[in-house]
């Protein structure tokens, strides 16, 4: 009796080992595959991190290149020794040069008229100066000089006190002329004064304009490393802690997993904001500057041609007074 109790007692026991032994084993697999799992992932997650460190050394590089294409925008535009801007200015000065030139040369003819209106003035005789008195009988003797021919008599008496009047309103009409003339050339200096004062102003506006760019691209520069740094911080520490999460409870690593997937996440998506922004704001800067420097350059020449335009009137209505 004890002996078949004996006996079912082992063979009771050998079941509940064969269980135990069975779930085991149920338990070993499950774990094989989990650990397969993780190994799985843990692979995709370091190539995530390999991609997410391209793609920040790519951002660096492209932050090094806009920044190269700043200084060449900068060197081109703003360089002392820029052709372009040189032949602007040495062609203001000559068109400068020109329009001071012919002011003098009409200065230098309207004196050359007025003296010889005053010297025609100056050949009457006092007794007939107001008075009107003609000889009809002394041949005419023509006096030429710049404003035409003016007959006189024999003696140089005037023919009539039309001649006198004639003579008064020409000095008038030159003493006007004269009086227009320095008006204009005062007016027109001014106006270059003023356009070369604005032209230096705006200038400097775009050398100011230009120079802040270049300070907020570099401390944006200096963002990104600090970015790309605490990047690299974080990546090691998730390696880290993805390693010793695969040794650790199951739900641990389930949690650091998604944390680490939601950090890669919001990184990449933080620096490809980061650079489309960049890239953007950039660009339109860029192609502003541009275009109020085109309109400034083409305001310039407009009004440079509307300068020579008017000086050329002012010779054609000079012409026409003198003949």
């Amino acid at each position: 009796m004890e002996h078949e109790l004996f006996w079912e007692q082992a063979y009771r026991q050998r079941v509940m080992l064969e269980k135990d032994l069975e779930c085991m084993q149920a338990e070993e697999s499950s774990l094989r595959e989990k650990l397969t799992l993780a190994l799985k992932e843990n692979s995709r997650l370091q190539k995530e991190i390999v991609e997410v460190v391209e793609k920040l050394s790519e951002s660096e590089k492209l932050v090094l290149k806009l920044q190269n294409d700043l200084e060449f925008v900068l060197k081109d535009k703003l360089e002392p020794q820029n052709t372009e801007l040189l032949a602007k200015e040495e062609q203001f000065k000559e068109v400068l040069k020109e329009y001071e030139l012919k002011c003098r040369d009409l200065q230098d003819r309207n004196d050359e008229l007025q003296a010889a209106v005053e010297g025609l003035q100056a050949q009457l005789p006092q007794n007939w100066r107001g008075q009107p008195h003609v000889q009809p009988n002394g041949p005419l003797l023509p006096i030429h000089g710049r404003a035409g021919t003016i007959p006189f008599l024999g003696d140089s008496t005037p023919v009539s006190i039309e001649m006198e009047i004639m003579m008064e309103q020409v000095k008038e009409h030159y003493q006007d002329l004269k009086i227009q003339m320095e008006t204009k050339v005062t007016y027109y200096e001014r106006e270059i004064e003023m356009m070369k004062k604005d032209f230096a102003k705006k200038r400097k506006e775009i050398e100011k304009a230009f120079k802040l760019e270049v300070s907020v691209l570099e401390d944006q520069k200096a963002n990104l490393e600090t970015l790309r740094m605490k990047s690299q911080e974080i990546i090691q520490g998730l390696q880290d802690q993805l390693q010793s999460a695969t040794h650790g409870p199951e739900l641990k690593r389930v949690e650091m997993e998604q944390c680490y997937t939601q950090a890669l996440s919001g990184l990449a998506q933080r620096l490809a904001q980061e650079k489309d922004q960049l890239e953007e704001k950039l660009h339109q800067r860029h192609q502003h500057e541009l275009q109020q420097f085109r309109s400034s350059t083409m305001s310039f020449q407009d009004l440079c041609l509307g300068f020579l335009a008017k000086n050329q009137n002012l010779k054609l209505n000079y012409a026409n007074c003198s003949e």
